[in-house]
């Protein structure tokens, strides 16, 4: 794919608008929408594909092509754009593009050349601390990203003052933080400052409120609270769906984890239909082989594992295992549960390896006594 000069310019200027520009415009890639150079062969070539490979699997692969080529496009343009202009910017709007599409150690390289520019004028950015402190959450890499986000939630009290939007950002980003390392009643008061900032400040119908209705319902999650947490993705999902539609990686995230809650109520059946149409948004959003589309297969393949029905566990497993490229705590907790469904197979040989390495990347990222490494270590334990 080749831009004209012109186009150049209009495609960077989204990227640089709109973070999401990229994996929104990857939504719209509907083959089955598609039309003809010859209106007449519309209808043979679309039998064709049918009787082939089929509309889901084209339009994955067309994703897949798309993503790459998005990558390679945005990141050479917003790096030209830098040098010529000897501004940061784009290289921090590119950051936060990559880091949405999963491209995290690409993202971090872009924004610690921002922060290192930055440093050099005698400057520091709340907004760049936090792009960073994102994608090392993202990462499972939360003592960094805690640090940085108190650093910038510090910068945005002191210019815009507790009540912000911006300090809103970082109370959400806090509570995520801070809800992944079980601290649960730090991470419920940040959740509900953002949230209480957003809903006096955007209203009921926003999509930044609707993340912070998810936020507090991560925390009602973690702190077992299941039918508060239920309620809140509930408000979310209402939001998301109005605003930004039901193939939207956001309105996904949000499918995703309400299925998560359903499956700790035992309610299998119900999260399944939601894992389901998480997974059918992610992959119309992202293409198969985005790390966030991954998670949902592992999320389905613990729905499996617990009906007992093990070979469809691995198969999800697997799928998802495939996707995971830098996220080392992610590809831990797949590795995991792939060990655990080995072991109700049997398979105590190949349970083995997986569990032990989930255990030992957990331990490093948050400890020997995280609820998540002890479940590992206990299940390593009776192999």
């Amino acid at each position: 794919i080749r831009l004209p000069p012109d186009q150049e310019q209009s495609f960077l200027r989204d990227v640089q608008s709109d973070a999401k520009a990229l994996s929104n415009a990857l939504v719209q890639v509907q083959a089955e929408r598609a039309e003809a150079f010859e209106p007449e062969d519309r209808d043979s070539i679309f039998q064709a594909i049918r009787d082939t490979v089929g509309f889901d699997a084209l339009n994955c692969a067309v994703k897949d092509q798309l993503r790459a080529w998005y990558i390679e496009t945005a990141s050479v343009l917003a790096v030209r754009e830098a040098e010529r202009g000897g501004d940061v910017l784009p290289l921090y709007n590119l950051a936060n593009a990559l880091s949405l599409l999963g491209e995290h150690e690409r993202a971090l390289f872009y924004l610690r050349e921002v922060a290192q520019e930055l440093r050099d004028a005698g400057r520091e950015s709340a907004q760049t601390l936090v792009c960073m402190a994102n994608v090392h959450s993202n990462q499972g890499h939360f003592d960094e990203a805690g640090q940085l986000l108190v650093r910038a939630l510090a910068l945005e009290v002191a210019e815009h003052g507790d009540s912000s939007l911006p300090a809103s950002l970082v109370h959400n980003s806090l509570a995520s933080v801070y809800a992944h390392q079980d601290r649960l009643e730090l991470a419920l008061q940040h959740a509900t400052q953002a949230l209480t900032i957003r809903r006096a400040l955007l209203g009921e119908q926003h999509v930044d409120t609707a993340a912070s209705f998810a936020a507090v319902a991560l925390v009602y999650k973690n702190l077992e609270r299941y039918e508060e947490a239920l309620q809140h993705y509930s408000q979310a999902l209402t939001i998301q769906q109005a605003m930004l539609g039901d193939s939207h990686p956001d309105t996904a995230a949000t499918h995703n984890n309400t299925a998560v809650v359903l499956f700790h109520q035992g309610r299998y059946a119900a999260a399944l239909v939601h894992y389901n149409r998480a997974l059918a948004a992610k992959r119309a959003a992202l293409g198969d082989t985005h790390p966030s589309t991954g998670l949902t297969h592992n999320n389905i393949g613990e729905v499996y594992r617990h009906l007992e029905q093990y070979d469809q566990a691995l198969q999800h497993y697997m799928l998802a295992l495939d996707t995971q490229r830098d996220n080392h705590l992610q590809t831990a907790r797949i590795m995991g549960n792939i060990g655990l469904t080995q072991a109700a197979l049997g398979r105590a040989a190949d349970a083995r390896p997986m569990l032990q390495r989930a255990v030992e990347v957990w331990t490093q990222a948050v400890g020997p006594t995280h609820s998540t490494t002890l479940y590992y270590q206990e299940a390593l334990d009776r192999v």
